[in-house]
């Protein structure tokens, strides 16, 4: 159960800074050691502290490729309360190992709450950084939002591309991958509802892996409203073809809801080492998952029932792929959500014809824009000009 409460105690503290009861600063150091497994680092002064920095600086200089260097440097540099610092060690340190999900949550962490000043001794930025560090500071502007009055009402959407990494979803014949489906739509979704009266963050922008837990996180951390999961599976099922959406229940209602609840469940596989999946139940996991994190969740101000409806009601007739039903079942990622989930199928890679529809960019598009037109008519937002 040590990984479990390591999940706890994560979920506490992301409820706790959250509520602004905790201090980012303590949250940073120990989210540090807690996902990264790792004997944290002595810090009985400062002047230790600086030594260790000193010993990690020249470590990276010999190596410039170190990925476990640079992780302790950033892990020191937040120890030493030095967040911007800490965000390029650990910014490097994702450009060396993009498919590391501890540093990368840890990059999302920092970068919502660095203060935006380096030191003179910053090593140099690339264009590519500098436009990566203005997209973090917009993120960082839409986490604030809700603390003053001007946008303190706007809704807060979380976009999660589904799998990803390691993790391919669904691989249809023609070779197009369930993982690059989900981020390619979730990622123009996000564009298209970019100039509407709505906050957006995506839990990711690459072909990472994230665990359902990390998920559940992040939609925490940016106190979402209602969250958003993209999928495009495959069901051995004459109906699964066109959108569907889904929502959470104990068991599914239909054939269809079970088959596709089983299917997405897949990814669990992903998320647990045989180790923890023999010393705790999914329902053990769910339950510290679910607990703490209840506190920060958002008000749609409708039922989940009525809002399934709503949306495939408002979904647009001319796009691609049709709107064909709602449904529910034990989606193990929506359980663990502390506010509103709702899982879309956009389309299944496991039909021929969707594929062949998927496949084509101009389609892809068209989904994407269906949706975003399903979602501000659904909670009634301000569309954009």
């Amino acid at each position: 159960m040590t990984d479990v409460r390591r999940r706890h105690i994560l979920a506490a503290l992301a409820a706790a800074v959250g509520s602004g009861l905790l201090a980012p600063r303590f949250l940073f150091a120990v989210t540090g050691n807690i996902l990264g497994k790792q004997t944290p680092i002595e810090d009985k002064n400062s002047k230790e502290n600086n030594k260790t920095i000193v010993k990690l600086k020249e470590a990276v200089e010999q190596n410039y490729r170190d990925f476990r260097a640079w992780s302790l440097l950033g892990q020191a540099y937040i120890q030493a309360g030095d967040t911007d610092q800490a965000l390029l060690a650990y910014g490097q340190a994702l450009r060396i190992n993009p498919n590391d999900a501890r540093t990368r949550m840890m990059v999302e962490i920092l970068a919502l709450r660095s203060n935006g000043k380096t030191s003179n001794n910053a090593p140099k930025i690339s264009t590519l950084q500098k436009q990566a560090a203005a997209e973090r500071q917009a993120a960082k502007a839409r986490f604030e939002s809700s603390k003053t009055g001007t946008n303190a009402r706007r809704y807060r959407l979380v976009i999660d591309p589904g799998h990803g990494g390691r993790d391919n979803g669904f691989i249809g014949k023609k070779g197009l991958r369930e993982k690059n489906v989900c981020l390619d739509i979730a990622v123009r979704l996000a564009h298209a509802l970019s100039s509407a009266d709505v906050d957006i963050f995506l839990t990711r922008t690459a072909d990472f892996h994230l665990t359902f837990f990390q998920r559940s996180l992040l939609a925490s951390l940016y106190q979402a409203d209602l969250f958003l999961s993209l999928h495009a599976s495959s069901v051995k099922n004459a109906d699964a073809h066109g959108i569907w959406v889904y929502s959470h229940a104990r068991s599914g209602q239909s054939e269809m809801d079970r088959q596709v609840a089983t299917q997405e469940n897949k990814a669990v596989r992903y998320d647990l080492g045989k180790k923890m999946a023999k010393s705790a139940s999914l329902s053990d996991i769910e339950y510290f998952l679910q607990s703490p994190l209840t506190c920060i969740g958002g008000q749609i101000g409708m039922g989940t029932q009525q809002l399934k409806e709503t949306f495939i009601a408002q979904l647009p007739t001319r796009i691609p792929l049709k709107a064909q039903g709602k449904g529910s079942g034990p989606f193990q990622l929506l359980t663990s959500l502390p506010m509103t989930g709702l899982l879309i199928e956009c389309g299944f890679v496991g039909n021929t014809a969707d594929e062949k529809t998927l496949i084509e960019t101009a389609n892809r598009t068209a989904v994407a824009q269906g949706i975003a037109t399903s979602i501000l008519k659904t909670l009634k937002i301000t569309s954009p000009k």
